[in-house]
């Protein structure tokens, strides 16, 4: 065997990761596979038989063929000692059989940390009563029945966008799918299943089939997608897209009803499939998911990996799976991941599928639930050490509030304002970004009701930001009618700009912070900065938005830098509140949440998430009383609109049957007597040029001794016959028939003469185009002795459906990559002559009018032409 291996420079931070590529040539052209070592540890899959053409380019004058290359996402076992290592490829082929070993010996000089393959990996049940259905719905979804030879190997590793296939994902990462959701299904893995980025759905129906064969009637599958192709990368907030262009390409482009068909082809559309139709960042946030067993990501890019990892993950039940289709192969994917695991310190190890798909499987006892109850959340830990005193008492955060002025982004915080305003005591308070003041009204009533002797000032130019949007002129009307008669008192709303604000407050003044403006990671820690002098040694500093990653927010960014500086605690929940206690002497109730253990850290967030969720409540049943006041209403409109309808449509009844009775039987005559006229004229026009043709066909064929061949030239007179007669009858001479024939006739791809030269001697036509449409193609005629028509009508008739090929090539054909015969690769010659890459290029007309004369060669496969330039 000969090949030769490429190792390329680590992405990963701890180096625990490799890219490697290469070629191996095994004769006889064998299928094969392999998998990857590392001083005899398993270290991941191996792909082989890579059919891209930058194979041969990265190995110039070595690699024979552009189908034997190879490539791998190695990961590299952990506990790599530093010094030199040998990695060892093994190739074998489909039964198994070793074909051969490739060698590779490199260096670390330091020691690798490393991943590790999962210990449990998903298995399927091939005893299952269904599972021959599941291998024959793989099969199918994956268009392997049919393919052949080269096609079929690179549909079994996923090397391209098949064009018959309902999914592009490979055999190898469908058949682990199934294990997944197979396992979750045995192991009893609460939760639904779930896909973000579908194409036409092939894996989701997969996951649905699945299902069916379990009979598990309780979970849903997701079918997540913009269902309009990838976004443009947002190069600004995700510079790991820069230069990505999967948004032009259409073919990514499936509509959500075609995927919905696709569904229904296999019997698996049912109210057991959900659609989010969108882009991610607006639809996952709000997605009625609430527990996912598998979760498979494939948005490629990684402001889509980033926003489902986001706002999925956290719902991935414990013993769940999380399999990135695009890990190996793209690396803005790849990068997302890893920021992702490291922000949430997820040390799950991640495995190989195959060159490209990753997953892992969340830890944790599958017994686990969301749900916790109130008096579990106050009481002390399993272990037996007590939660902070400061949570035994929490009357003031169940106080009731006034939601007047109350809004979504922050109301499920406003139980703990109230509470770190009792315990803290703030003798000031400014809030920086008040918009229409929900926090900032709740710290105000938080001042009142806890009786503390303090000042609130909230500051805001009250014109908007990118963020929050651009304020109409009512806001701040709005906010003064609704403060100044309840906290005028004690609090003053200061129309200013954060800078301007900083004169009017001395150093070491300020208790309690509230950032919240402009959302920038400049923004941020420019308002942190500014106002860090004015803070007091009691000093407590909120940042709010912190869970927060999309539209350029980066408070979760600073947050990171600074959380650990100083005391903190974070609360995910209502977009994330971090807690950062920035002076000496804070006091003991507010320390001591902010030191305590994570595992009380976790009973604190869940104590007042669970308090905010009630806010949330009470403010979606007050927006529903006014709805249940007017319901009666309503339903005596509804039934007067009903009876309005009766009495209208039994008089339109009344009308139409007037009308019909009047018009039907004149227009049935009318109709009659037009198609006995155009039948008549019809058949007497070709009566009358049959008779005149015949009898002169017939007088010709007397002095013509009767042989097998001319027999054959008599069937061919006789079609001359009809298309002759059928060229004057002006039912053929409609507008879409003319249109076909000047299409061909511009195209470049009909040749009269040739054509001519196909049919019987003396058959002198003259429109030879439209006999092509009206007989020749049927009868396995070509229009151009380049363009095999009879090939052409066989190789596509699923997609022809008994249509014409030569129109069929010209509006779709080429587009698609469909061949004009069987020795002409457009995609090889598009890449191998073309200067352009564009899909507009039409390779098969830049042969015919340039590539001949200059003999380029239609396919690999084929010697080299001769140019016609050089010929005598």
């Amino acid at each position: 065997m000969n090949s030769q291996i490429d190792i390329f420079t680590s992405e990963a931070a701890d180096h625990s990761e490799v890219q490697l590529a290469g070629w191996a040539f095994v004769p006889h052209d064998q299928t094969w596979s392999g998998r990857v070592e590392v001083d005899g540890r398993p270290a991941g899959p191996l792909s082989c038989g890579w059919s891209r053409p930058d194979v041969p380019a990265a190995f110039p004058g070595q690699c024979p063929s552009e189908h034997v290359g190879f490539r791998a996402q190695v990961l590299l076992p952990p506990g790599l000692a530093p010094g030199e290592h040998r990695m060892e490829l093994i190739f074998a082929n489909q039964d198994g059989v070793e074909l051969g070993r490739a060698q590779r010996v490199f260096s670390t000089s330091t020691a690798i940390r490393g991943t590790a393959a999962a210990n449990t990996p998903p298995r399927i049940d091939p005893a299952h009563a269904q599972a021959r259905y599941l291998d024959l719905l793989e099969s199918t979804l994956l268009g392997l029945p049919y393919t052949e030879g080269l096609q079929t190997l690179e549909r079994r590793e996923g090397h391209h966008w098949p064009e018959t296939a309902h999914s592009m994902i490979g055999a190898e990462r469908m058949r682990h799918l199934r294990a997944c959701v197979e396992t979750v299904l045995r192991e009893q893995v609460p939760g639904d299943l779930m896909e973000t980025g579908v194409w036409r759905g092939g894996a989701c129906i997969l996951m649905r089939g699945v299902l069916k064969a379990f009979g598990d009637n309780a979970r849903t599958v997701w079918v997540a997608d913009s269902f309009a192709g990838l976004p443009p990368p947002n190069e600004q907030k995700y510079p790991a897209d820069r230069g990505d262009n999967l948004h032009e390409f259409k073919e990514l482009a499936i509509p959500m009803e075609q995927v919905q068909a696709n569904f229904r082809q296999y019997g698996l559309l049912d109210p057991q499939v959900q659609f989010l139709k969108g882009w991610f960042s607006e639809t996952l946030p709000h997605a009625g998911v609430s527990q996912i067993a598998v979760l498979r990501l494939d948005g490629d890019m990684y402001e889509s990996t980033m926003d489902a990892l986001t706002h999925l993950y956290p719902k991935l039940s414990p013993g769940g799976y999380c399999i990135i289709d695009d890990y190996g192969a793209i690396p803005a994917c790849r990068q997302a991941v890893r920021d992702y695991r490291a922000a949430h310190n997820i040390d799950e190890p991640i495995s190989m599928i195959d060159w490209t798909g990753g997953f892992w499987r969340k830890t944790g006892s599958t017994s686990e639930t969301a749900e916790t109850t109130f008096s579990s959340v106050v009481q002390p830990a399993a272990s037996g050490e007590a939660p902070p005193s400061a949570l035994s008492d929490i009357s003031t955060a169940l106080a009731d509030v006034r939601l007047g002025h109350a809004n979504g982004a922050w109301t499920e915080h406003i139980p703990f304002a109230f509470w770190l305003v009792e315990h803290l005591r703030p003798r000031v308070i400014v809030e920086l970004g008040v918009h229409k003041g929900g926090s900032y009204c709740a710290f105000c009533q938080g001042v009142e009701q806890s009786h503390v002797d303090a000042r609130c000032y909230g500051i805001d130019t009250f014109e908007g930001d990118e963020h929050a949007g651009r304020y109409a002129s009512s806001v701040l009307a709005q906010l003064r009618a609704y403060h100044d008669p309840r906290y005028g008192s004690f609090s003053t709303i200061i129309q200013s700009t954060f800078a301007d604000a900083l004169s009017h407050f001395e150093d070491g003044s300020i208790d309690l912070l509230h950032i919240d403006g402009q959302h920038y990671y400049e923004d941020v820690k420019q308002d942190f900065e500014a106002w860090l002098p004015k803070l007091s040694r009691r000093a407590v500093v909120l940042f709010h938005d912190t869970q927060v990653r999309e539209r350029g927010f980066a408070v979760y960014k600073f947050w990171a830098e600074v959380e650990h500086l100083h005391p903190s605690l974070e609360f995910y929940h209502g977009y994330g509140l971090g807690v950062l206690a920035v002076g000496r002497e804070i006091p003991p109730a507010v320390a001591g949440l902010l030191a305590a253990s994570e595992s009380h850290k976790a009973l604190a967030r869940q104590l007042f998430s669970t308090l905010g969720s009630r806010i949330g409540l009470r403010m979606e049943i007050d927006a529903l009383r006014p709805l249940a006041q007017s319901v009666p209403t309503l339903i005596s409109l509804k039934d007067s609109l009903i009876a309005q309808q009766q009495l209208a449509q039994q008089s339109f009844a009344r009308l139409a049957e007037r009308f019909e009775k009047g018009s039907t039987e004149s227009a049935i005559l009318v109709e009659k007597l037009e198609e006995a006229l155009e039948k008549s004229r019809t058949e007497s026009l070709i009566l009358q040029q049959e008779q005149a043709v015949l009898r002169s066909q017939l007088q010709a064929l007397r002095r013509t001794p009767i042989t097998a061949t001319s027999k054959g030239a008599l069937q061919h007179a006789w079609q001359h016959v009809r298309y002759r007669i059928l060229s004057k009858v002006p039912f053929f001479k409609k507008k879409s028939l003319r249109a076909r024939q000047q299409l061909i006739e511009e195209s470049g791809l009909f040749d009269a003469e040739y054509y001519q030269s196909q049919l019987p001697s003396g058959s002198a036509l003259g429109q030879p185009a439209l006999h092509y449409l009206l007989i020749g193609w049927r009868c396995g005629l070509s229009p151009h002795r380049e363009f095999d028509a009879p090939w052409y009508s066989h190789t596509y008739q699923e997609q022809l459906n008994g249509g014409e090929p030569l129109t069929d090539y010209l509006k779709k054909g080429w587009k698609r990559g469909r061949r004009p015969n069987a020795w002409f690769d457009p995609e090889w010659y598009r890449a191998t002559y073309l200067k352009t890459k564009s899909k507009k290029a039409q390779p098969f007309r830049h042969y015919l009018e340039i590539g001949m004369a200059q003999g380029f060669k239609p396919c690999a496969g084929m010697p080299q032409a001769p140019s016609k330039a050089a010929a005598p």
